[in-house]
Order: C-alpha cells, then sequence, then structure tokens
C-alpha cells in the first residue's frame, strides 16, 4: 500500500501568512523551528507534523481546518493535531482500526459520538 499523501494545503499556508504580514521568520518565532521549515512546509517540501498545525494556524491567524485539503476523517484529525495513536487511543479503539475509517471504511455507530467530538463533522 502506498504512503498515504499529508492532507497539509501549502499554499493555504502561504496565503494566510501573507495575509496576516508575518514572514517566514516570525512564524517560524513563534513555533520554535527555522524558517526554512517554514519555507519548506510552504513549498511542499515537507509538512508539518500533525501536533504542529494548530500552533501554526493560531500564528497566521486562521482555524486549523483552513490549513487543510478537504473534510475527509484524516484531514479533520490532522487539523486537531492529532497522529492517528492519539486519535484511536481517544476514541477507545486500535491503531489499525482508525487507519482502517480514514480509508473509508464506515465509523461503528457505537463510535461515531465519540470521532465527532474529538474531530468534528
Amino acid at each position: 500500500m502506498p504512503p498515504q499523501q499529508s492532507p497539509f494545503a501549502p499554499e493555504s499556508l502561504t496565503a494566510a501568512r501573507l495575509a496576516s504580514g508575518l514572514s517566514r521568520a516570525a512564524v517560524a518565532e513563534q513555533l520554535g523551528v527555522h524558517r526554512q521549515r517554514v519555507y519548506d512546509w510552504e513549498t511542499g517540501v515537507s509538512t508539518p507534523h500533525a501536533r504542529q498545525v494548530p500552533a501554526l494556524a493560531a500564528a497566521v491567524g486562521v482555524e486549523a481546518l483552513s490549513l487543510v485539503d478537504g473534510w475527509s476523517l484524516r484531514s479533520r484529525r490532522y487539523a486537531a493535531g492529532l497522529t492517528q495513536e492519539a486519535a484511536a487511543a481517544a476514541v477507545g479503539v486500535a491503531r489499525p482500526e482508525w487507519s482502517r475509517w480514514e480509508n473509508g471504511l464506515r465509523i461503528p455507530q457505537r463510535y461515531a459520538a465519540a470521532v465527532r467530538r474529538l474531530v468534528g463533522g
């Protein structure tokens, strides 16, 4: 199975940073990373870790969901700053089960409310 693409939207970060009037260096300073890291995120060379997305969104003054593509479960988890492991543990399932949900398996009714509370939707 090929690796999943990140739901991160580099062009959204660039637009939000420019709209906020911040330099890459200013955003990097707020996050405690090198400005090259912000450049790499904006150009798609690399992507921020899920745990960095909420702070990154706050730094540029937008909602975390505006920095991801789509409204998939994976995108919402990523915007919430959660790894698959953390999301699975919060809902009370194993990580492989969560991964199957992200890949399109229907979420069982008994977990649906917990998933909505965790990542919205």
